[in-house]
């Protein structure tokens, strides 16, 4: 998984996970719940392992949205992406 596809499973991840934390918590049921929470974790951890540079795998930052250059090495992102494929 590269890191764009890595940031495009995170949000609706994010989103996913906390309807259905909030319907376990509403209905009663707290496998639902622990399930979301669960969810949450992994989408986290996706991010941690994915949402690199392609270049020197330095991770990506989220705060600004979508990262364009890497915080380490300077590469604009979408040019070394097509130089690797």
């Amino acid at each position: 998984m590269n890191y764009r596809i890595s940031y495009i499973v995170y949000l609706p991840g994010i989103f996913l996970s906390m309807a259905l934390i909030f319907a376990g918590m509403c209905s009663g049921h707290t496998w639902i719940a622990i399930a979301g929470a669960v969810l949450f974790f992994l989408n986290e951890l996706q991010l941690l392992l994915f949402y690199r540079c392609p270049k020197c795998g330095a991770p990506l930052s989220l705060r600004k949205g979508p990262s364009v250059y890497c915080p380490k090495c300077g590469c604009r992102l979408d040019s070394e992406l097509k130089k690797l494929k």
